[in-house]
């Protein structure tokens, strides 16, 4: 399914079939003995894979990972104050996929994520990085910058539920419209 995701479950111990009712059961082991459950091909490939990684293949499998669950969105339904999975806003759609992605709990609200603590100040479209937050101004009758919410893909693209479009899409942050409101960025996983 995804790469981390699977790496992490290839990395856990196998666990052995359970007895069907109509079986005798064994004997229970001793929890102190070693556990003599072999390792699988699989896990053994996860094993080196992740063990012959940098810590910066490791962010970038990460991100991907995220930016992949984040994809998996693609057409949910755009509804104000949705969690997802099937209907999203814009601030609920980045918080689900970070908490998926990370178990990284946010601030629900695209105002909240934009001002609260977290995460390093990115002010200028020129140094955002794939998987970094990006924050909009849509409504320029209220005194905050930060209206609306995104995930940063790489490439100029941006994921996000749009309220205009209905639906989770991909847009392009150089188009005039984004560009002129662009409020900042934030760096959550580095």
């Amino acid at each position: 399914m995804y790469f981390i995701s699977a790496i992490s479950s290839c990395l856990g111990s196998a666990q052995p079939e359970q007895p069907d009712s109509e079986q005798p059961s064994e004997p229970a082991a001793d929890p102190a003995a070693p556990d003599d459950t072999p390792v699988t091909d699989a896990q053994k490939t996860a094993q080196a894979t992740l063990a012959s990684m940098t810590e910066d293949e490791k962010l970038k499998a990460k991100i991907d990972n995220m930016i992949e669950i984040a994809q998996s969105y693609m057409g949910a339904k755009y509804v104000r104050g949705g969690n997802g999975p099937k209907s999203f806003d814009c601030s609920g759609f980045t918080t689900r996929v970070f908490r998926e992605a990370y178990s990284y709990t946010m601030p629900r609200t695209a105002y909240t994520q934009g001002y609260n603590n977290f995460g390093r100040k990115i002010n200028s479209m020129s140094e955002l990085k794939r998987g970094d937050l990006v924050f909009f101004n849509t409504n320029k009758n209220d005194s905050d910058r930060c209206d609306h919410v995104g995930i940063y893909m790489g490439k100029n693209q941006f994921i996000h539920a749009s309220s205009t479009e209905g639906k989770i899409v991909i847009s392009d942050i150089s188009k005039r419209w984004w560009a002129e409101i662009f409020s900042w960025g934030k760096r959550v996983i580095e």
